[in-house]
């Protein structure tokens, strides 16, 4: 089973990342509900909710650590630097 915790759509590339802070994961889907990805990281946990911006960038922030990441475009990596 797969708890949507928190969502965001990005309408520069049309996708919809949704968190579920359950299994500290990041699901990527395409408009029409095909998973694009699925991204587990230690960094996930504790997450408590997903931004996407106008340039198309992704966030995610984490409650327990209090930091922001930032994942790639389809949401299959964490980029490098950390907020916070």
């Amino acid at each position: 089973m797969f708890a949507v915790y928190k969502c965001a759509v990005n309408v520069v590339s049309d996708t919809i990342f949704v968190t579920n802070i359950d299994k500290n994961t990041l699901l990527t889907l395409a408009m029409d509900g095909t998973v694009i990805s699925t991204f587990s990281a230690i960094d996930l946990k504790g997450q408590r909710g997903v931004h996407v911006t106008a340039s198309d960038q992704e966030f995610v922030s984490n409650a327990s650590t209090s930091t922001i990441i930032q994942v790639n475009s389809d949401g299959k990596k964490k980029l490098p630097g950390k907020m916070g």
